[in-house]
């Protein structure tokens, strides 16, 4: 029980920094790229060149608190970042199944959750590759971590969705049982009538 709350208590921080990093990168490289498509002008050279400090100051602080964004590169960053937004939407429906006070944290599989939460976030990435003209009309990244945070939070169900869809594809519905299968249970027997 106690190696199960350090467990959530390491995955929360560890993924909310995470999250957070990818957050502040787009909302310091959004503002970089406005000041940059502002054409230039002599009257506003002044505020240009406020903003300009301003955003490096951001990117400067940006650079202390999450220094990977330095060292990594931007798809890697990006791909972290839909990985600890998926375990953050996993980690919530812990705590809303801990908040239900019906189920107590050792019958929580908490490890498959965020685990699962980790691969959806991840899975998120894939909605691009198979729908590329979905992913050029949304254009930016904030709606792919939005995915891969509700991925992460209905990842069980998520999962079990593309189990039955990969069987219904491959020619064995999750409605068809195996003669093996069938022959194992036993056979329910009428109800008996009075007559």
């Amino acid at each position: 029980m106690v190696l199960k709350k350090i467990y959530l208590s390491l995955i929360f921080l560890t993924s909310l920094y995470f999250s957070v990093g990818g957050l502040a990168n787009i909302h310091v490289k959004e503002r970089r790229e406005t000041f940059l498509s502002t054409p230039a002008t002599e009257s506003d050279s002044t505020l240009r060149d406020m903003a300009n400090q301003i955003t490096q100051e951001e990117l400067t602080r940006q650079n202390r608190i999450f220094p990977y964004y330095n060292s990594l590169s931007a798809s890697l960053c990006y791909l972290i970042t839909l990985m600890a937004l998926g375990m953050l939407g996993a980690l919530t429906k812990i705590f809303l199944l801990l908040l239900n006070q019906s189920t107590p944290l050792d019958a929580i599989p908490i490890y498959s959750i965020t685990v699962l939460g980790a691969i959806g976030g991840l899975a998120t990435t894939l909605i691009g590759v198979f729908i590329p003209d979905f992913a050029k009309e949304t254009g930016n990244n904030q709606f792919f971590y939005a995915v891969a945070f509700l991925v992460g939070l209905y990842s069980k169900e998520f999962f079990r969705q593309l189990g039955s869809r990969f069987n219904n594809l491959m020619g064995n519905p999750e409605g068809k049982e195996s003669q093996a299968d069938t022959a194992k249970e036993p056979q329910a027997e009428a109800p008996a009538t009075d007559a």
